[in-house]
């Protein structure tokens, strides 16, 4: 997982006092109310000793967890539990929210979902069980929604893939863990930790502010940012069409990323060392850095030609128009070390 695409808004781990479930999340924002839950149903041990674990019986245990700001906007959603495997073999309602819920039944993962341009799509059971369930009494689990798609991972392992773009999750209020929000599906089983992260919606904005740059550039950009704000106000048309094929293009690109065979721990490196370079205002070291990405991916037989999401970005009228108006003219140090990208 891109650990900077995802921002962690809860975090309970069910340890401590019985019947307090605190957020350990940096917001801490979403503390959670248990409902049918005795304190003897908060077990000192889980997966581990000491670790903690709260018990919850099929019917109506569940836990609430109330409306936060922390989640708004979503736009993606990424849940990661360990629980006892015979909890999924069982089935019930993992976590449930207004725009998403997710669910288990024998191994199976099945969730439905409402995007923030007013449509909806589910995943159903289908076919067979996607591999036996791990004969650990403990497992890792990871449930993901992106606008490229969705996802089931078991102990690191992509058990359950759903490509297609879906689009932005819409906000939700309030979460149930454990139910559904008529409180009739409940799981049977221990949950020992669980860990709720949504898309960043500050990645973009904090990634290219994290850099030195000289008082001149730093105006210069405010301006250029003005000028974006007077073009999407004189067209919002255009800015509209741009704004749904700019996440989409992005998501594709990332997904195709991150299912290419074999590149994992060179393309973490070189990750990681842009990074360092960006962080440092180095940025006349970082084409260097883009030819040895460039170089793994098309090695890997990433084109970016054959990926329709972002040709028909790059292709689309209005984008064009925008970009010939907005001209990035005033940072000579970011513009040159994007030169290298034309080769590919």
């Amino acid at each position: 997982m891109a650990e900077a695409a995802w921002e962690l808004v809860l975090h309970h781990t069910y340890a401590g006092t019985p019947g307090v479930i605190f957020d350990h999340s940096p917001s801490r924002r979403s503390h959670g109310q248990p409902v049918n839950l005795t304190e003897a149903d908060f077990l000192a041990d889980g997966a581990t000793p000491g670790s903690g674990a709260v018990h919850f019986h099929a019917g109506t245990s569940m836990i609430r967890v109330p409306s936060s700001a922390s989640r708004r906007p979503l736009g993606g959603v990424r849940i990661e539990m360990i629980c006892e495997t015979d909890l999924i073999r069982a089935g019930g309602m993992l976590v449930t929210a207004d725009s998403f819920s997710f669910g288990t039944s024998s191994g199976f993962f099945s969730g439905e979902f409402a995007q923030t341009h007013g449509g909806g799509s589910a995943i159903g059971r289908g076919g067979t069980p996607p591999r036996p369930l791990p004969s650990d009494p403990w497992m890792r689990l990871v449930l993901q929604y992106d606008p490229a798609g969705i996802q089931a991972e078991i102990n690191g392992d992509v058990v359950q893939r759903w490509d297609g773009w879906n689009g932005l999750l819409a906000a939700t209020s309030g979460l149930i863990i454990g139910n559904d929000r008529t409180g009739q599906s409940g799981l049977t089983g221990r949950i020992d930790d669980l860990k709720i992260w949504r898309l960043n919606p500050h990645l973009i904005g904090n990634v290219f502010v994290g850099r030195p740059v000289k008082t001149s550039v730093g105006r210069c950009w405010a301006e250029w940012s003005r000028q974006l704000d007077e073009v999407i106000r004189a067209d919002p048309r255009c800015w509209k069409t741009v704004s749904e094929l700019l996440p989409r293009a992005m998501f594709r690109v990332m997904s195709e990323i991150a299912h290419l065979p074999n590149i994992g721990p060179q393309f973490t490196d070189l990750s990681v060392r842009y990074q360092q370079l960006w962080s440092e205002g180095r940025l006349d070291e970082i084409p260097a850095v883009l030819a040895d990405l460039i170089a793994l991916l098309r090695g890997a037989g990433f084109n970016p030609a054959q990926i329709a999401d972002l040709q028909a970005l790059l292709n689309d009228p209005c984008f064009q128009s925008i970009t010939e108006r907005l001209p990035i003219n005033c940072d000579p140090a970011f513009t040159d070390m994007f030169a290298v990208s034309e080769s590919f």
